[in-house]
């Protein structure tokens, strides 16, 4: 469980208790560039913890040691997504990445021109993220090539949801859409 105080704590789900704690934050007064605003993500023996002061740490699942990090340009408030050997991240600065999950090195990185406040959604080579720019926009997952920009009313907070080849989300108006994965266009 990540903390805003700058925390991450791992506990035994069977009884609660405390299995170990890392801090993320600089300074022991819980500075505001380490704190949790995006889940923690597993993946196998790997934990992604992202803070607000743009660092995604690598740490192992079972003793909370820091394998690896990453610094990314802004806040990371949204849970990495895993998929294969990369991890993908938004950032409040703009930009999604493409992380390689053994070494902590970028693969690619793509400027949306706003905020990206949630996780982005992976499904068949296509990585979907809601901007605070009031769109959706579909990259494709390999190189972070801008596939389509579907435009909404209003800022898009949440992650979208795939289903049946429809991306659905809604935007902070309450309108919710969906439209084809594949074109980025209403049915």
């Amino acid at each position: 469980a990540g903390a805003y105080n700058g925390h991450l704590f791992a506990l035994d789900a069977a009884t609660g208790d405390l299995q170990w704690e890392f801090p993320t934050a600089d300074g022991a007064d819980g500075a505001a560039d380490g704190k949790i605003v995006g889940s923690p993500t597993i993946a196998g023996d790997v934990l992604l913890v992202p803070t607000d002061g743009g660092t995604l740490f690598f740490l192992d699942r079972q003793t909370g040691e820091t394998l690896r990090t990453f610094d990314a340009d802004g806040q990371l408030w949204s849970a990495p997504r895993v998929e294969g050997d990369t991890a993908y991240l938004a950032s409040l600065a703009h930009t999604v990445y493409a992380i390689d999950m053994a070494s902590a090195e970028q693969r690619w990185s793509t400027d949306l021109g706003f905020a990206i406040a949630d996780s982005p959604t992976l499904e068949g080579g296509t990585m979907l993220a809601g901007i605070l720019g009031d769109a959706l926009v579909a990259l494709q997952s390999g190189t972070g090539d801008e596939l389509w920009r579907a435009p909404s009313q209003g800022w898009l907070w949440g992650s979208p949801a795939v289903v049946d080849g429809q991306a659905v989300f809604g935007d902070v108006f309450g309108t919710v859409y969906a439209l084809n994965l594949a074109a980025g266009q209403l049915p």
